[in-house]
């Protein structure tokens, strides 16, 4: 059975321009929407960013 499509979901796939209808600026309030609809309350940790790229020695080819 295929997995429900919230409402949410429905409305991506549709041609129309997605509206702002609400802004939460409180926490609190925020935090408890949130729980209302079963979705993390938290900031997920970010993985460690990638070390910059390596530089080519001198004489080594880059390209390959």
């Amino acid at each position: 059975m295929a997995p429900r499509r919230s409402r949410w979901t429905r409305s991506l796939s549709c041609q129309t321009p997605p509206r702002l209808i609400s802004l939460i600026k409180s926490g609190p309030i925020a935090k408890k929407v949130l729980t209302a609809m079963h979705l993390p309350t938290e900031i997920p940790e970010l993985p460690p960013a990638r070390p910059p790229p390596r530089q080519p020695e001198s004489g080594e080819n880059w390209v390959n």
